[in-house]
């Protein structure tokens, strides 16, 4: 009965292998990523840099001299539709079992074939080893031994395979956009894969032995089970990036560090309406301790540290769990805006959530005597606090009496929350605004641009783009004068993009905003970015936030307040030392 079972057995087909990819990577046309209309301009200028680019072997001495068709494919093999996928195979006629596929993906068959003739040409006048055409059209390079190398025109692509040639497309269909919107990115990465498979090669290679010691590690904080998939894409209005991670929510259980509830409108609101940038979330402070402290115990081990927190709380006199943790609630967020100094860099200001606000007053109360304390004996009196009152609250700034450090951080509870800020009138400006009615939600640009529900919300962010296009369309416009000119020829004059950068009123017209949301899906994280679809919106927002912040300021001041700390017998010197 063995025998014939094993006769009968033997005499079925064998079974197709079984591909997994690891790594994808899709990436449209470039056309595709100037959907919006005010970019039109932009996307002219950007092809006409081909043309500019022929020209500069006669203009520049020593210049290579590339044949005209290597600059026309060149240009089109970066800006043309392309797929990369990077997997493993379980078929048995392949020496190693991973496979690697590059598709430059053409519009029909006829144009896969052209450019893949003029790839062959050129891949000749390099001395390129190619070998014979098999039957399947592809054409092997000789000498890449073991690994099987073949390059040729497949359907509408032209492809470049190691390995294996494989069939199967990238999936373009399970993207999470909205209906309608079509990828113009996508990614795909199984880290756990990666991270076995690099384990497998090093335990076979010269580092054998070292497989374990560099999967390990990355195991402990969950890489071996991660996987994440990124989709973008943009319609006229909008730009859409949707990023997934699979079974994140059995991982964030496991390790104690999933967030105990959503957000509420109450703690996106703690934001103000007049933010400039914004992030809130909830999370769980005790679980990410007791994780923290799980991946360092082997090593605090050798040391021969058993409770480090413990051992801090000997030295200081202060324990992270019950004089911080224990009296954190679940929201914690950060955000710049115009009620706490402006909307730039130093209106910034940190927000924690209170379960017991009494609990954390004594714990400031104890951090502001042991600060004053080494302030008075290792700096000399230079550092110290200052309790003060406004509109009916305490606040606790640091401050350095005599030395200019640009800088007097300070906080204050309000409520049944924290808020440090980076100067008194920025932890005054969120006081004050917490305390009023309304906040973030109010703010149009805001609302009409959530991608989730705020209660179904782990995460959300915010960045008024529409706000900093005044402060960056005089730096955007002057790029963009550069792009133009330097496309523009001397010889003809008809290649000129012309005024590339739209009007500053017709650039803000319907701008978005970003705001993004995180989520779980089932088992899923999933996180949506909704922005404004144009390219040169978004540029000039970055432009505008950069050129309005006051942070650059920051480290010339500091150097200032230094040199200054050194002519005064170098009093910071010891305070440093004792810190150490």
């Amino acid at each position: 009965m063995t025998i014939l079972c094993s006769l009968l057995l033997g005499a079925l087909p064998a079974a197709p292998a079984q591909d997994k990819d690891l790594f994808t990577l899709y990436v449209a046309d470039t056309d595709t990523f100037f959907a919006n209309e005010k970019d039109a301009g932009l996307l002219s200028a950007f092809k006409m840099i081909e043309a500019r680019m022929g020209e500069l072997p006669g203009e520049i001495p020593d210049f290579p001299q590339l044949p005209p068709e290597m600059v026309s494919l060149v240009t089109g093999l970066l800006t043309g539709e392309k797929s990369l996928r990077i997997g493993t195979t379980d078929d048995p006629g392949m020496p190693f079992p991973v496979y690697g596929q590059l598709d430059v993906i053409e519009g029909d068959e006829a144009a896969a074939q052209r450019l893949a003739t003029t790839l062959y040409n050129l891949g000749l006048m390099a001395g390129v080893p190619f070998g014979q055409k098999g039957e399947d059209g592809l054409v092997p390079l000789v000498g890449t031994d073991p690994v099987d190398v073949q390059f040729g025109a497949k359907g509408s692509s032209v492809i470049l395979s190691a390995g294996k040639s494989i069939d199967h497309g990238v999936d373009l269909s399970t993207t999470g956009l909205p209906a309608g919107v079509a990828p113009n990115f996508l990614m795909q990465m199984d880290v756990g894969g990666i991270m076995n498979l690099l384990g497998e090669w090093m335990s076979l290679s010269e580092m054998a032995g070292e497989g374990e010691d560099f999967v390990n590690p990355l195991a402990q904080v969950g890489l071996d089970q991660m996987a994440i998939r990124v989709a973008s894409g943009s319609d006229n209005e909008r730009s859409y990036t949707v990023t997934r991670m699979p079974g994140h929510g059995s991982w964030a259980k496991g390790t104690g560090m999933m967030p105990r509830r959503n957000l509420t409108l109450a703690d996106v609101n703690v934001i103000p309406q007049s933010a400039m940038f914004g992030v809130v979330s909830t999370t769980n402070f005790q679980g990410t301790l007791d994780y923290l402290l799980e991946l360092l115990e082997p090593e605090l081990a050798k040391e021969g540290i058993a409770d480090p927190v413990a051992m801090v709380a000997a030295l200081t006199g202060f324990h992270l769990e019950e004089d911080l943790i224990d009296h954190l609630g679940d929201a914690v967020g950060v955000y710049t805006s115009d009620a706490t100094g402006g909307g730039g860099f130093l209106s910034l200001v940190a927000f924690m959530e209170l379960s017991n606000p009494e609990g954390m007053l004594s714990t400031i109360e104890r951090l502001e005597d042991l600060i004053n304390g080494l302030g008075a004996s290792a700096a000399q009196g230079y550092v110290r606090t200052r309790n003060w009152q406004h509109g009916g609250n305490e606040y606790l700034s640091l401050t350095f009496p005599g030395l200019p450090v640009p800088a007097e951080p300070t906080l204050s509870v309000s409520g049944n929350h924290l808020f440090i800020g980076m100067s008194p009138g920025a932890t005054v400006g969120a006081v004050q605004s917490a305390q009023q009615a309304g906040g973030l939600n109010e703010n149009p640009r805001f609302a009409g641009n959530l991608p989730h529900a705020i209660a179904d919300s782990q995460s959300i962010s915010f960045v008024d783009s529409p706000r900093m296009l005044r402060h960056g369309y005089g730096i955007t416009s002057l790029f963009c004068s550069a792009l133009v000119n330097g496309t523009r020829s001397r010889f003809d004059d008809s290649r000129d993009a012309g005024m590339i950068m739209p009007t500053f009123p017709e650039l803000a017209r319907g701008a978005k905003a970003s705001v993004t949301a995180t989520y779980m899906d089932g088992n899923d994280l999933v996180t949506e970015q909704w922005a404004d679809s144009s390219i040169l919106v978004n540029m000039t927002s970055m432009a505008g936030w950069l050129t309005a912040s006051p942070a650059a300021l920051l480290l010339p001041l500091a150097f200032l307040g230094v040199r200054a700390a050194e002519s005064e017998e170098a009093i910071l010197a010891p305070f440093v030392y004792e810190l150490k």
